[in-house]
């Protein structure tokens, strides 16, 4: 009988220590390393801001037909605000955006 209550309550001291570790386990923090970052700087910064101004120019071409049909918000926002959106708003290296 001895036995079994102390293994229960080293089951218990055990558990309790887990779970009060348990949350310092689930943090995690994803920096971006200097390679993603120049990497973001060099050239996907620069594609971005292609894909913007190439957005913005198609969404001029294509404005009489979204205002025929009633979708200039909709085609703006995703030929230009989204694309400058990621070149611009986003932290450096973080190409999770």
């Amino acid at each position: 009988m001895k036995t079994i209550r102390t293994q229960i309550i080293c089951l218990m001291v055990l558990g309790f220590l887990v779970c009060n570790v348990s949350p310092a386990f689930a943090i995690t923090e994803n920096k971006p390393s200097a390679e993603e970052m120049l990497v973001d700087v060099f050239l996907v910064r620069p594609l971005g801001l292609m894909t913007t101004l190439l957005g913005t120019g198609f969404f001029f071409v294509s404005l009489p037909f979204s205002l025929m049909g009633g979708n200039t918000v909709d085609v703006f926002g995703e030929l230009v605000a989204g694309p400058a959106t990621f070149t611009f708003q986003r932290p450096v290296g973080e190409l999770d955006y």
